[in-house]
């Protein structure tokens, strides 16, 4: 194309003048750049080398901009330069660089700018740089679609803009960081405190705010009765109410929640106007020393103030050009704050801080602008000629336009100039210092005297406008005299400015403690001294301080020749400035060596007083035990034994010595202070006990709820416990973590666990029938496991003070050994006042009868003989002595000696008098006095001791005795008496009754016995009567509450391994005429072991959820682990020592380990058990040993199935193709081991379904075999269970009808289940799936599940037959929670047709599984435990009341006493977790639930503040009412996380639930004035404090405290990163401020063992951190609790707080 015909296309199509010249202004104003230089220079080159000319000339990032926003105009314009050879073409048109107007003529444009006012300083879009009258405008314009602005701002502003700020950023990331620091959250209500204005005092701008009242006629006349001023910092300098000067017609409470009573006391108006224009004029700030005036409407706050204040240095959010909405239209605080600082105000009624706050932040916001441009000077535009101006380009005439407002980022400069003229009022501070060391060399030549010199400085930096004490001053003046200045003069100059305060003597000591403390240590050897682990200056510091004091005691002793009574009779300092050698001793020596020591005394309780020193002496006797036992038995003496104290007018002894006593007087009060002053003083107001209530509890048990959910889920008789309930109410700490946690006494701790365990038998005072614990089991927690755990704790405490009291010849560590002891005695005594939980229960009343007959006859100095209250007859007790449930708790503690009979005399425990004792009584032996006083066990004296427990330890060890050395008759007679009301009623001897069975379990093999033939074959009738014995479902409940399942096993497996590898040839014949045989032996044996872990719960079952299980799962192996963990370990830590002091001696427990190799057969069983919950069955090898047993045994099962002739069971298909023909059916002949019948059984069970599924077994059949199986081994029900649990799971087995005709139906009763259902679960809110209406189609099972099911109602419940029948309730359960709904209804439908007994329970199990198909259930289960507990939603008598009678109601068994009823939420809870396969998921619901229920609590307490801070509410409803209940939510949070999951749960919590909660971004929860956010800080402190408390205990003497520190490390670790920013959170700040301050403070206050555990750089990062908060106290207590590796920073921030006050 010719050259000619381009120029006409671009001057045609491209490149008018206008567009030309517009495109590259446009571009230069946006980039910065001229790009005519750039082109003229290179106009020959081609595109690619014009972007890299760009790029070598610009950086980076602008290139990468012009690229992605601009690339296409300037592509054309290049093109245009190239082809153009470098003509450059005038503009007809002109274009405004700042909004991009354009206009024909250039005096349009210059008008425009005029009017416009564009500058630097104007709001502009961060995408195109277009200018704008205000924020708002550029918001709007970057919500423009591209498409109508011929731009890409709303897009790329939508990706990578701030929508508070507008700013735009370079990619996400950056974006993403910067928000953290944009987006604010709302200030703390009243928790900011007051600031003091000093002389330094250096304010820049003050935040104003009023709130108005209406008077007047109408209320419309404005009336100030409200005012606030705050500071930069946000700190409070002035706030006050003010009496109006008009009669207030409207108080206008809805916005300023003021009422008459709150400006009674309000300051007058013109006081208030002088206090405000003292703060604003009184600052050392600008010539006129005024300070800026924030605010918002600024002229009506100060025309209601009566106030005039230069306008210059007011700062209206207002009237701030770019903040306002329009040229006239202002906009309002509320939406400014919600626009541009990211949170809500105003929410409700008015507060003056919170708007101050906000004013404060908008200006500061605008103020910190940076806009690239100094002051702005002259008139702009308007300076210049018209014809000048005209001139001009489009880019000088922006360059010379000035806004037409003054831009508040000015201030910065104005700023800085204040601070220079404050600090530096000479020439400059550089000269003022160096006069000041001028002064001082003159000084040091001249050698004046040093109070003149001092004296002429301060008169020097006074007149130069120094505020004094000045720590410039302290830091030149140490500084320098070391080290080139170390002259003694150098050191009275220091001395001289304390003096005369010029110089702050603590910073002048903390200054000098880093220099010199090294040089100290060097001199006096203190880190030697006191074996102080580090040099660190704060630790030298301590130990000089403690040394001095100390010294000083020592001198003092020695002046009276009183060290010859302390321990080393000697002083432990030397001497080295004993100068009496040195002087002739006169007249005079005496009355000065006494005038010294009382000084030196005088001395020592001054360094007692002081605030400082005492702070330290704290720190010294914390981390210093041996060294201040030391001190302070030589103080005890100088006290109690110097004249010159005795004697002194001045000096008090006692005043002395509780000066000594009480130096942790300041930090105890810092350690009990969580910040935010109010809130902590309400969480540390420790425990207010209503216990009790019609609801069996529901007020203030509240604070010991953990207890009550624990006592109900050791309940539970599914899965037998290895771990004792002893132990995990005193080993794993939960009662001693309550007690912490709530700041109680032991007396309330005491009455808190005695009243748990009473309405634990209340709940439970008509248990129902089943496989379920009943009451023998709760009187056992009561009068046997609470005693137990009473007795470790008072055990543990006193072994404390035992130490002490070989050190101290003093009574004081006997007082404090009985405080422990006293509370006990205490809250036995309250326990009276709670009637309504001591009524005993029907099967105890005459227990209790004659517990109250003892201590009558105590009284009276009566006794029957052995003593035994338990052997006094119904009806030789007076009618007078009706006991109660407290006469059996106290002969409980009697008896372990916890109480003496002194308790007899208790006011009120006896009823009648002494008169009533039957005469008879005193005469009476019993049968126990027969056994001791070695009586034949007859059979009539047997049967009296079976029925009669045992009250000492001397009787039992007695029938022991027996049961090891007498005949054999004798020894199952003793065997029967221990099984008998011994082990179910012997509560004060139950646990050595356990023991004592566990041992005979396994009696030691004869010294003459040889070969295989094991010597428990011999021991079969005395094994069977025990095994019996103990098979009951309360007795092994009992064994599991005291901890010995674990030995119990390794009891059981030798016995199973010897009775089930035997041919049964041999039959025993007891003494009750009944005959057993080995097989007998082996299934009751085999069975009890089969419960003491869930062995019908498949492998597969615990991987059908999302994650695996939480927590060791039961087996035989673990259970043999923990026994020989426990036999190795038992009496080598104190408590186990103690514990072993009451055990019998004559008892003696084998503590060789147990391993699975020991029992072959059983280890076998044990791996083919796996494998068939595992997987199916393999092949069975035909001809094989195993085949042969399969047949024989398939053939005494079907025998009348098959007389018709051969026929095969199983198709040839199947897992085992097995025919009966050939094989004798004489069941007789089939004498094989048992474990050799249990092998086999699998293959047999499943021959049989197979045959069943094929048609070739009827159901009738099927079940009549299975009963045949289970009668001629009935160990083989425990593989039935497995057997068909695993197939269930595996969904292998098509369902069958059950419809009457080949199974039975459940039709008749199959509705009225479903009507139960719903009735238990009615207060829980879970829909209950539907059933069809008919109730027969939907009436299947699968065929194992329908198999057991005709099986087990075969069977009629009897003595002989509960033993092996409690495998199939928990295996009902198991089964119908893997098979879809309604299964558990038809099975409970069959049960209550035959087996009426069950019928209740399994209509409860039927309901429990509801939640097993339905995670939302559970979900719903858990809101309903939340709301019902904290009566959020009082719909029913159940919820009205809340606490622990709402949550638990009146138990399980009370739900069927005269018909079922509603069950309460926790029941269900604690019947179901254990059955929720994924547990993990319930950490972040209850988690969610916890902040759920915080808000529902602010909301139904409607929390607002009033003016004294403290009470909020409508009705002054007290804050400590919503933060008792705020603590009750957590700690029922604490208890359900503890009790689902155990240890392990609890650590997932800490280490990643809770900081993936606060990372998580929620709702913003402005509501109620902040209150929400801060309250749910403070609860999930107390949810997390006491989840880890139950779970590691508050000390270090469970096991599980070992891994405590590792995951209190990562989550103290986390919580630092975040507060060091290298974490970024989503949660509301106001949370995280009170989660931080609420966690610390309650870790070092109630549990300051982990304190200890703690990395010592984590706790002074997290100190640090603490301190930046201004939370100087909490920090303080932090440090001073962590031990020797803190002591030195502890001391240097007790130096530098004080120095601060």
């Amino acid at each position: 194309m010719p050259k000619k015909s381009v120029h006409y296309y671009l001057w045609k199509q491209h490149a008018k003048r206008e567009k030309i010249e517009g495109e590259i202004s446009w571009v230069e104003n946006r980039k910065g750049g001229n790009f005519r230089q750039i082109f003229q220079k290179r106009k020959n080159t081609n595109l690619n080398t014009r972007k890299k000319v760009v790029q070598s000339d610009k950086n980076k990032r602008r290139v990468k901009q012009m690229i992605v926003e601009g690339v296409e105009r300037i592509v054309l314009i290049l093109w245009i330069q190239r082809e153009s050879d470098g003509l450059i073409l005038e503009p007809c048109r002109h274009r405004c660089v700042a909004c991009f107007k354009m206009f024909n003529r250039r005096q349009h444009l210059v008008e425009h700018m005029k009017i416009s006012h564009h500058s630097l300083h104007q709001p502009r879009c961060g995408v195109c740089f277009k200018h704008c009258k205000s924020f708002e405008s550029v918001r709007e314009h970057l919500n423009v679609p591209d498409h109508l602005f011929k731009g890409d701002c709303k897009s790329i502003f939508s990706e990578r803009g701030c929508t508070l700020c507008l700013q735009i950023f370079e990619d996400a990331t950056a974006l993403a960081d910067h928000k953290n620091k944009c987006h604010l959250s709302a200030p703390l209500p009243l928790v900011t405190p007051t600031r003091t204005l000093g002389v330094n005092t250096r304010l820049k701008a003050v935040a104003i705010d009023c709130e108005m009242v209406g008077g007047g006629d109408d209320g419309s006349t404005d009336l100030c009765a409200s005012i606030c001023l705050v500071d930069e910092d946000e700190h409070v300098i002035f706030s006050t109410h003010v009496q109006p000067q008009l009669p207030v017609t409207d108080y206008r409470h809805k916005v300023t929640g003021l009422t008459e009573e709150d400006l009674k006391n309000g300051m007058r108006l013109q006081d208030v106007r002088e206090k405000v224009l003292a703060i604003l004029c009184g600052g050392h700030n600008d010539g006129a020393g005024r300070l800026l005036l924030v605010g918002h409407d600024l002229r009506h706050d100060m025309k209601c103030l009566k106030l005039q204040y230069p306008s210059h240095l007011l700062r209206d959010t207002a009237k701030y050009v770019p903040l306002m909405k329009t040229n006239l239209v202002s906009q309002s605080l509320k939406y400014l704050t919600r626009s541009y600082l990211g949170y809500k105000i105003q929410c409700g009624k008015h507060e003056p801080y919170e708007d101050c706050v906000a004013a404060m932040r908008l200006y500061k916001r605008m103020r910190d602008q940076e806009h690239g441009k100094a002051e702005e000077e002259g008139d702009g535009l308007n300076s210049w000629k018209q014809s000048d101006l005209e001139k001009m380009k489009p880019e000088e005439l922006y360059h010379n336009s000035t806004s037409e407002y003054r831009c508040w980022c000015l201030d910065r400069r104005r700023l800085t100039k204040i601070i220079t003229m404050a600090v530096a009022p000479l020439d400059s501070q550089e000269s003022l210092w160096e006069s000041v060391t001028s002064l001082i060399r003159s000084a040091q030549e001249k050698n004046v005297d040093p109070l003149q010199w001092a004296l002429e400085l301060r008169l020097t930096l006074s007149a130069a406008g120094i505020s004094l004490p000045s720590p410039d001053l302290a830091h030149l003046l140490v500084s320098h005299i070391f080290w080139e200045n170390h002259t003694p003069l150098s050191w009275k100059l220091l001395e001289k400015a304390i003096t005369v305060t010029i110089v702050p003597p603590l910073l002048v000591l903390a200054l000098l403690s880093h220099r010199t403390m090294n040089s100290i240590d060097d001199i006096l050897h203190l880190s030697e001294i006191f074996g102080l682990p580090n040099h660190e200056p704060g630790s030298i510091l301590l130990a000089f301080v403690f040394s001095i004091v100390w010294q000083l005691v020592d001198a003092s002793l020695d002046d009276e020749g009183l060290l010859e009574l302390t321990s080393n009779k000697s002083s432990n300092w030397p001497h080295d400035m004993e100068i009496d050698g040195l002087l002739k001793r006169n007249d005079n020596h005496g009355l000065l060596e006494k005038a010294n020591t009382e000084m030196a005394i005088t001395l020592i309780q001054f360094l007692l007083q002081n605030e400082v020193t005492s702070r330290i002496l704290h720190l010294a006797s914390q981390n210093m035990p041996t060294h201040w036992e030391d001190f302070s038995q030589r103080f005890r003496v100088l006290t109690t034994k110097s004249l010159l104290v005795r004697n002194s007018k001045h000096i008090n002894p006692e005043a002395l010595t509780y000066l000594a006593s009480h130096t942790s007087k300041f930090l105890e009060r810092e350690s009990k202070t969580i910040p935010r002053g109010e809130f902590h003083a309400l969480l540390s107001s420790g425990s207010i006990l209503a216990l009790t209530s019609q609801h069996h509890g529901t007020s203030g048990s509240a604070l010991w709820l953990p207890i009550d959910l624990f006592f109900e889920d050791i309940m539970d008789g599914t899965q037998a416990a290895a771990a004792s309930a002893v132990e995990n109410l005193t080993g794993a700490s939960l009662v001693k973590a309550l007690q912490a946690v709530n700041s109680t006494t032991w007396h309330d701790a005491f009455l808190a666990l005695w009243l748990a365990a009473l309405r634990l038998v209340q709940r439970e005072r008509d248990p129902i029938e089943g496989p379920v614990p009943r009451t023998d089991t709760f009187l056992c927690v009561l009068l046997s496991v609470t005693p137990l755990a009473v007795a470790n704790i008072i055990e543990e405490e006193e072994s404390q003070w035992i130490d002490q009291s070989a050190s101290s010849p003093s009574n004081q560590w006997k007082e404090k050994k009985g405080k422990c002891r006293q509370g006990l005695v205490n809250s036995l005594q309250q326990l009276g006042d709670y009637e309504s939980l001591l009524t005993p229960p029907i099967s105890v009343q005459s227990v209790a009868n004659q517990a109250a007959a003892k201590a009558v006859m105590s009284i009276s100095g009566i006794t029957n003989g052995s003593g035994s209250y338990e052997n006094t007859s119904m009806n030789e007790s007076a009618s007078g002595c009706s006991g109660n449930m407290r006469h059996l708790v106290v002969e409980a503690c009697i008896s372990r000696n916890l109480l003496d009979t002194s308790a007899y005399l208790w006011p009120g425990f006896v009823n009648g008098g002494t008169n009533q004792v039957p005469q008879g009584i005193a005469g009476n032996v019993s049968c126990w006095s027969l056994v001791m006083k070695g009586s034949s066990l007859t059979p009539s004296l047997t049967n009296s001791l079976i029925t009669t427990p045992a009250s000492s330890l001397a009787e039992i060890e007695k029938i022991y005795e027996v049961a090891t050395t007498g005949s054999e008759d004798e020894k199952i007679a003793a065997a029967s008496i221990l099984c008998g009301a011994s082990l179910f009623r012997g509560w004060s001897i139950q646990e050595h009754v356990i023991i004592f069975i566990v041992t005979l379990l396994s009696p030691q093999a004869p010294a003459n016995i040889s070969g295989s033939y094991s010597h428990l074959i011999n021991c079969a009738p005395f094994l069977n009567v025990l095994l019996v014995g103990i098979s009951p479902v309360d007795c092994v409940q009992i064994f599991s509450l005291h901890g010995v399942v674990p030995l119990l096993a390794g009891a059981l497996m030798p016995i199973c391994e010897a009775f089930g590898s035997g041919i049964p040839n041999i039959t025993w014949t007891l003494p009750t005429g009944e005959v057993i045989s080995s097989h007998a032996v082996f299934s009751t044996a085999f069975i009890l072991l089969l419960r003491l872990w869930r062995f019908d719960h498949p492998p597969l079952d615990y991987v059908l959820g999302d994650v695996p299980p939480v927590g060791p799962q039961s087996s035989p192996e673990y259970l043999l682990l923990v026994r020989n963990c426990r036999l190795e370990c038992f009496g080598k830590s104190p408590k186990d020592r103690m514990a072993r002091r009451r055990f019998s001696k004559v008892v003696d427990i084998s503590v060789d380990p147990i391993f699975m190799d020991s029992f072959p057969r059983l280890k076998q069983w044990y791996r083919q058990h796996q494998e068939c919950m595992a997987s199916i069955l393999s092949e069975l090898k035909t001809g094989s040993p195993v085949h042969h047993i399969v047949d024989s045994l398939l053939s005494m099962m079907f025998k009348k199935t098959n007389k018709g002739g051969s026929q095969s069971l199983t198709p040839s298909s199947g897992s085992s193709s097995l025919s009966t023909s050939g094989v004798d059916d004489s069941s007789d002949q089939l004498k094989i081991p048992a474990w050799d019948i249990l092998e086999a059984a699998p293959f047999v069970l499943d021959a049989a379904l197979t045959a069943c599924a094929h048609g070739s077994l009827s159901p009738r059949e099927l079940a009549t075999g299975l009963k045949t199986l289970a009668d001629f081994l009935p160990a083989t029900l425990g593989t039935m269970v497995s057997y068909f649990s695993s197939e269930v799971t595996r969904g292998l087995w098509k369902p069958v009808s059950m419809n009457g005709t080949d199974w039975p139906s459940p039709a008749a009763n199959l509705a009225s289940v479903e009507q139960q259902i719903e009735l238990i679960l009615a207060a829980t809110g879970v829909d209950v799936p539907r059933l069809p209406a008919d109730g027969i189609s939907a009436a299947t099972l699968p065929l194992p599940l329908a198999a057991l099911v005709s099986l087990t109602i075969t069977y009629k419940l009897e003595k002989a037959t509960e033993r092996f029948l409690v495998l199939v309730g928990p295996a009902l359960d198991a089964l119908a929670a893997a098979c879809p709904w309604p299964c558990m209804p038809i099975v409970t439908s069959l049960w209550t047709q035959k087996v009426k007994r069950w019928s209740d329970f399994l209509i409860f199990s039927a309901s429990r599984t509801v939640f097993h198909h339905n995670s939302d259930a559970v979900i719903q289960l858990l809101r309903s435990c939340f709301t019902c507990t904290l009566s959020l939603t009082p719909t029913s008598q159940l919820c009205s009341y809340g606490g622990v009678g709402a949550l638990l109601g009146h138990g399980f068994g009370s739900l069927y006493s005269g018909g079922i009823s509603t069950a309460a939420p926790g029941i269900l809870y604690i019947k179901v977790h254990r059955s929720i396969r994924d547990v993990m998921f319930l950490t972040e619901e209850i988690l969610s639930l916890l902040m759920f229920s915080v808000k529902s609590i602010a909301t139904t307490e409607k929390l607002k503040k009033t003016k004294d801070g403290l009470r909020y509410g409508v009705g002054q409803v007290s804050l400590s009412q919503a933060m008792t209940r705020v603590k009750l939510a957590a700690s029922l949070g604490a208890s359900l996380v503890w009790i689902s999951g155990g240890l392990n749960l609890v650590q997932a919590l800490i280490k990643e639930t809770l900081p993936s909660w606060f990372i998580s971004v929620h709702g913003e929860e402005d509501e109620l004035g902040g209150m929400v956010p801060m309250l749910r800080g403070y609860a999930l402190a107390y949810f997390a404090i006491l989840s880890s408390a139950f779970a590691w205990g508050v000390d270090s003497s469970s096991p599980a405290s070992k891994r405590r520190p590792r995951v209190l490390w990562l989550h103290l670790e986390f919580v630092v990163s975040a507060l060091e920013g290298k974490i970024s959170l989503g949660c509301d700040w106001a949370t995280w401020q009170a989660y931080v301050t609420g966690f610390v403070s309650l870790m070092v206050q109630c549990t300051p063992a982990w304190v200890l555990e703690v990395d010592v750089e984590v706790i002074k990062r997290l100190s640090k951190s603490l301190r930046q908060w201004n939370e100087q106290d909490l920090a303080l207590a932090l440090l001073c609790a962590g031990g020797l590796g803190t002591m030195g920073t502890a001391t240097e921030l007790i130096v530098e707080t004080c120095h601060q006050l």
